[in-house]
């Protein structure tokens, strides 16, 4: 609905400068982004370049259309172009952190995000905390991270991705409560992020909660229509229940939209057993055991074609 309203409001300052207005056309840009269109974003934040060259919010617009279809180094090209010719712009080296963290080049983020809280100064800049906190996870260095982390929330105490990543910290470091409680502030703060559900899915099935690791499993799939994982750990929770039908459809679900992934594949194998199809199931088996020939699961397949005698 929001996004409606922006979206008339741009249209219209757009309409009253005569089409020349490079901000509304960003405006616009942004809006086209925000909905997943990304082609039509870029051909307006282009549009807004042809207004005005200079407009830097134009430029980070065309990096975060190009981070949005996961394309990182194109996206890095296009902050940096932005932070070039606004050095002083702490959006700018924000975004030039997200992108090389994406790459995985940790010191370099860390870098950029120290200059964008320098440039931010006493506003304060709880994303760029958080991108700092992230990067300092990646060199293993938990105090530090946790401590951004603890910033950040002090900056923004509802800001539902830094308590997801405080919860996932604390799980890491075996504290579940803990975990448990920051996952639930999350949704609280936020119930449009899938990962929290997903993760307090994984705390609930530990504990042999079937009922809450459905619901929130079922949540993060609504929220989030690709998402293998949750598919999977569905599938976990209704074949644990000997809710045969609703689990083969979940695990059908996963290894769908993952392509090749072995465990789904096993589960729905023990399932297709379970319900008598021992052709589908060895099927499955087969699949997996040539897929995954020396892990785990490969493993296990071979000991179910064994004990099928195949």
């Amino acid at each position: 609905g929001n996004l409606d309203g922006a979206q008339q409001e741009f249209q219209r300052a757009l309409d009253l400068s005569g089409g020349v207005d490079g901000e509304a056309l960003v405006g616009l840009g942004d809006v086209a982004r925000l909905r997943g269109d990304y082609n039509g974003a870029q051909a307006l934040y282009n549009q807004a370049l042809a207004q005005d060259g200079g407009l830097v919010s134009a430029t980070l617009g065309l990096g975060q259309a190009a981070a949005g279809q996961g394309n990182w180094a194109v996206a890095l090209g296009q902050f940096q172009s932005a932070a070039d010719r606004a050095p002083n712009d702490p959006l700018a080296r924000f975004w030039i952190g997200e992108a090389l963290l994406r790459q995985n080049r940790i010191d370099e983020a860390m870098a950029a995000y120290q200059r964008a809280l320098e440039l931010r100064g006493e506003a304060g800049f709880p994303e760029a905390l958080l991108g700092m906190a992230q990067a300092q996870r990646a060199k293993n260095d938990v105090p530090a991270a946790e401590a951004s982390i603890a910033a950040a929330l002090r900056q923004r105490p509802g800001y539902a991705e830094g308590l997801l990543f405080s919860g996932k910290l604390k799980q890491e470091q075996g504290q579940n409560d803990e975990a448990l409680r920051l996952y639930s502030a999350a949704i609280n703060a936020n119930n449009r992020l899938a990962e929290p559900y997903f993760r307090r899915a994984l705390l609930a099935m530990q504990r042999n909660d079937l009922g809450q690791a459905r619901d929130d499993l079922t949540r993060a799939t609504t929220i989030q229509p690709n998402f293998p994982e949750a598919y999977y750990w569905l599938g976990r929770a209704y074949y644990a229940e000997d809710n045969s039908v609703a689990a083969l459809q979940a695990f059908q679900q996963a290894v769908a939209q993952a392509g090749t992934y072995p465990e789904a594949l096993l589960y729905q194998g023990l399932v297709q057993l379970r319900a008598g199809d021992r052709a589908s199931a060895a099927d499955a088996f087969r699949t997996v055991a040539q897929a995954d020939a020396s892990g785990e699961w490969g493993t296990r397949a071979q000991q179910e074609l064994a004990r099928l005698g195949q």
